[in-house]
């Protein structure tokens, strides 16, 4: 959330109610608690979405996103339902799953 931050990006942060004050102090502009609110029902689209844990609705969630949105997936075991069958792999969108080792 800091990087996006840092580069001008406006973060709508979703969570359960116990985290919600938790994002806002580390930078989130909006916040939106998953339990009294489908983020993906609102109307709003997204450049970016960073799925920490994956379960937001995949389909939904990859729908709200801008011409050249990305749907980042953090949780490397999880894959999320669908993801090939909609073919979301195309130029105008994109599902990025994967892991990273860091190396000395």
């Amino acid at each position: 959330m800091q990087l996006a931050k840092l580069y001008g990006a406006t973060v709508t942060a979703v969570d359960s109610t116990g985290k919600l004050e938790m994002l806002r102090e580390i930078g989130a502009d909006r916040v939106i608690d998953y339990t009294r609110q489908d983020f993906t029902r609102g109307g709003e689209r997204y450049d970016v979405i960073f799925d920490v844990v994956g379960k937001s609705p995949f389909g939904r969630s990859v729908a709200t996103l801008k011409d050249g949105g990305r749907y980042l997936l953090a949780n490397p075991h999880v894959s999320p339902p669908g993801a090939r069958a909609l073919g979301h792999d195309d130029e105008q969108q994109a599902v990025i799953t994967g892991t990273a080792t860091l190396s000395e």
